[in-house]
């Protein structure tokens, strides 16, 4: 799987944004980032209303969505 991932900070929300290369969808995608990554945040979704699952373990936060199409972005608001 080709995947790209950028991450955009602002003062009351981070995006995480999410290209997918390849031709097919990706499935069970897991997203990692460490807590110092991003600014602190309470709530997370993705751009495309599609569900995200979140689970943080100390200081390492996953994001996993079971599909990925062409791109999505998983928005971080404090």
């Amino acid at each position: 799987m080709d995947l790209v991932a950028i991450s955009a900070v602002a003062r009351n929300a981070s995006v995480i944004v999410l290209v997918n290369w390849s031709p097919e969808p990706a499935t069970n995608l897991r997203v990692n980032i460490s807590a110092s990554a991003v600014p602190a945040w309470s709530s997370a979704e993705r751009a495309s209303g599609l569900p995200v699952t979140v689970s943080r373990r100390g200081a390492e936060t996953t994001f996993t969505l079971a599909e990925l199409g062409d791109g999505d972005a998983i928005i971080l608001r404090g």
